[in-house]
């Protein structure tokens, strides 16, 4: 019989990212949507009384729907800073790197050192 000479793959575990909540086990996002819908449907029921509950739900339900949907194994409502940031480097036209390609490739052997180090 022959023997396989590869070696097995070893799969590699993280450990699990640490969940400190401000306040019952919520963290600041989740905090401040919850606050932002709270202050949503008290306002539609005191303008309102219960049909402009109803009508708040329009604000306030993707509010508290943006604190416990999940994409991406994290709240929505954490996903809310990095989305704004990215959208502001895509305003901004920073969303993209680009290099300058070569104009030839470099001779086998040669390194690409800067300086006097190059010749």
């Amino acid at each position: 019989m022959a023997e396989s000479t590869e070696a097995p793959l070893v799969s590699a575990r993280f450990a699990r990212r640490p969940h400190r909540g401000v306040l019952l086990g919520l963290s600041a996002p989740r905090l401040v949507a919850v606050a932002l819908a709270g202050a949503a449907g008290l306002g539609g029921l005191m303008a309102g009384g219960l049909p402009g509950l109803v009508v708040g739900g329009l604000v306030w339900g993707p509010l508290l729907a943006a604190v416990f949907v999940r994409v991406g194994g994290r709240p929505v409502a954490e996903w809310a800073a990095t989305s704004v940031h990215y959208g502001g480097r895509r305003l901004a036209g920073q969303a993209e790197y680009r290099s300058r390609l070569p104009l030839r490739p470099r001779p086998g052997g040669t390194l690409a050192l800067p300086g006097d180090a190059a010749s």
